[in-house]
């Protein structure tokens, strides 16, 4: 994403889709909340959303969840804590012009870590 759409995007909050010079666009979502089971026991739980349409070209859609979950203890209050995540990163990819002049769509990468 150019500078340029994250100025205007930070112009103004309300604009959620961005779009490309092939005619795509990307709408995201992310949801989250964190909760505190006891004063030293919490847990994250995540849910981004993206949506990549390509309209370029005959097109297509790739949307896609990417959970993420957390837990994190306070061995010693305030001060030593133990903390484990899982997440799901996805990443859509724009169609990429070749020498010849055709258009190769690569597929969306994903990952886990644990």
């Amino acid at each position: 994403m150019g500078l340029s759409r994250v100025n205007i995007m930070m112009a103004n909050p309300s604009t959620t889709t961005l779009h490309d010079a092939y005619g795509g666009n990307i709408l995201g979502i992310y949801v989250s909340d964190v909760i505190n089971r006891t004063d030293r026991f919490s847990t994250m739980l995540s849910l981004p959303y993206k949506h990549f349409e390509q309209t370029y070209d005959g097109g297509f859609v790739q949307p896609s969840l990417s959970p993420k979950l957390g837990i994190a203890y306070q061995i010693v209050k305030d001060q030593v804590s133990l903390f484990r995540n899982f997440m799901n990163g996805f990443q859509n990819q724009r169609p990429v012009e070749q020498p010849n002049g055709s258009l190769f769509k690569p597929k969306p990468v994903s990952a886990n870590q644990l």
